[in-house]
């Protein structure tokens, strides 16, 4: 290694905490005196632990070029690329069940190492042989020659997780692999005998047993690829090939009773899936693509939005907080975000809350996915006329005490919610926003008088999800300075212990089980409604609004990490920090 190079990586180790700067200067000495790979010399004398590491890892993304060996050894040539490495993986067909094995039979890596690698890839998505280049366990040319010793293409044979043959299936059947106990991924593999019905069956089937929210059939070159949306995160879980893939769509839209003659335009249906004795339901979205049909199969399943108040992640105080918004008999609450946020299943919560024989609740959703007992709900209709506003409208006349409109779109439907909201209904709806304050600025831009504003609205609740740290394999870590200061958080204040997750067969070996909120809960008091009437920034909203309690988004996601509940990493993918 170059000794400037080893003072980049030294330096940025620095500057994220990781290393103090004695410990700095005294690691660039010892370099300058010995060789080898400089992070493997860190950790095992123990100076940085591979948690620090990983930290360090994910805040700055790559900051190790695959191009430039800054953390290979200098006694092996640095010939081969990571692109190369990349086509030697595609070409040879390794799994990375098959990479680990080998690395630890033959000694090439320690469990230890093995363990940090895996860590870093659950956090990074990265496969795992370009994870151990980024952490400079081997180098580009040593990655390519232990691939190219797996065996020639097309004969890697499949194995289970302890690396015993499995049989071959019967012609016509579906072949699943169980993923290997350390991957953090599920995948399917079929044999090309396999009928589009049964590929269809197992795709649907496995979807449901890995609690995916979506999934996602992609036509690509030269196989067409199925996606699972689990806890908010894309996974890739069979590829088929070509010649199946019209016959795998066409399926799919008889089921969905869509005109299966049409590639060209976008369609929607629904279909309906029975799985022991169980029945699913479906919502699915098709769009023509460069390589053929794109679908998107949204799995309704009401134990994923029927919950209540505690069951969403609130703080005490936050809870508190929201269940005084809704006991009010009248007033606007809008719930913020981007989309899948979960803006819906706090919206069936509140329901939920009012929901009782002496109201008369009425919605209007487009679409209505999930029949609420108890609660009159439209489903919008462009084609006919019947949008939110107009549907909004019709409403009024219904002797409605409680409506919900699935979103504000447009001027027309801001100025009709508002209107429903001053005649003494309560209402509540969504908009997409980044904040809770920003929701007030937002429906000023509709064209809503400030005053308006003020005397219409209730309250806003912002929100996000984070996964939740899977219980079965949580483990906890000192966090280093630098990511504590990031945090706000006083390192000498006392002993801080975040918790990760390692990955077990109960959370598909991702670390993460299950999503969690995070909430920015604004309650419009009197002098708020003042700044609101008087026109003042969103900075001076929300600085008023802290001063009478309101947790940001960040707060909670610092109290959720504290608690063990998520990690800094996904805080941070969702919030910035």
């Amino acid at each position: 290694m170059q000794s400037d190079t080893a003072q980049q990586v030294v330096a940025l180790l620095q500057a994220a905490g990781a290393l103090t700067p004695e410990v700095a200067e005294r690691v660039l000495m010892q370099k300058q005196q010995t060789e080898g790979n400089l992070l493997q010399t860190l950790i095992t004398s123990g100076v940085l632990s591979f948690a620090a590491l990983q930290e360090v890892v994910l805040r700055y993304g790559r900051f190790i070029d695959s191009d430039v060996p800054a953390l290979t050894s200098p006694r092996v040539a640095f010939e081969g690329t990571a692109e190369k490495v990349g086509q030697a993986v595609d070409e040879y067909s390794i799994d990375d069940a098959q990479l680990q094995t080998f690395l630890l039979q033959s000694g090439r890596l320690t469990q230890e190492q093995l363990d940090a690698a895996l860590q870093a890839r659950q956090h990074t998505g990265h496969p795992l042989w370009r994870t151990m280049l980024n952490l400079g366990l081997l180098t580009p040319q040593e990655m390519t020659e232990i691939i190219k010793t797996q065996g020639p293409p097309g004969q890697a044979q499949p194995t289970t997780t302890n690396g015993a043959m499995v049989e071959s299936p019967e012609p016509g059947r579906a072949l699943v692999l169980q993923a290997h106990h350390e991957v953090a991924r599920r995948v399917i593999e079929v044999e090309e005998t396999a009928t589009a019905v049964q590929i269809v069956n197992t795709i649907f089937a496995e979807a449901i047993q890995a609690r995916a929210t979506d999934i996602h059939i992609e036509p690509q070159v030269p196989r067409m690829r199925v996606r699972y949306r689990i806890d908010g995160m894309l996974f890739d879980v069979l590829t088929v090939p070509q010649l199946l893939e019209p016959s795998i769509i066409s399926r799919i839209k008889v089921l969905a009773d869509m005109n299966i003659t049409e590639r060209r335009l976008p369609q929607d249906g629904r279909l309906s899936f029975h799985l022991r004795e169980q029945e699913y339901n479906m919502r699915v979205a098709t769009i023509p693509t460069a390589h053929g049909e794109k679908l998107v199969l949204r799995l309704l399943m009401k134990s994923n939005v029927l919950t209540g108040l505690k069951q969403l992640g609130l703080e005490p105080d936050d809870e508190q907080r929201l269940r005084s918004l809704i006991a009010k008999p009248q007033g606007m609450i809008l719930v913020t975000g981007p989309i899948g946020s979960g803006k819906t299943t706090s919206l069936y919560a509140a329901l939920n809350e009012v929901n009782i024989l002496t109201n008369n609740i009425v919605t209007i959703e487009d679409p209505v996915e999930y029949q609420l007992t108890g609660i009159n709900q439209v489903e919008v209709d462009t084609k006919i006329g019947l949008t939110f506003a107009s549907g909004l409208r019709s409403i009024l006349r219904q002797d409605a005490d409680i409506l919900m409109v699935g979103e504000i779109r447009d001027v027309e439907t801001a100025t009709v919610a508002v209107r429903a909201a001053l005649t003494g209904q309560q209402l509540f709806s969504t908009l997409h926003t980044v904040d809770a304050p920003s929701a007030i600025t937002t429906l000023g831009n509709f064209g809503i008088q400030p005053y308006l504003i003020a005397s219409a609205l209730s309250g806003v609740v912002a929100q996000r999800l984070v996964r939740r740290i899977c219980p079965e394999c949580r483990r906890w870590y000192t966090p280093s300075a630098g990511v504590l200061h990031h945090l706000g958080l006083k390192p000498d204040q006392q002993e801080w212990q975040f918790a990760y997750g390692v990955g077990c067969e109960t959370c598909y070996y991702t670390g993460y089980l299950g999503r969690t909120g995070l909430f920015e809960i604004i309650r419009v008091s009197e002098t708020l409604r003042h700044l609101i009437t008087a026109q003042k920034s969103e900075q001076a909203l929300k600085a008023v609004a802290i001063q009478e309690g309101m947790h940001t988004l960040q707060h909670s996601g610092i109290a959720k990490i504290i608690q063990g509940v998520t990690t800094p990493q996904e805080v941070m993918r969702e919030v910035y920090l």
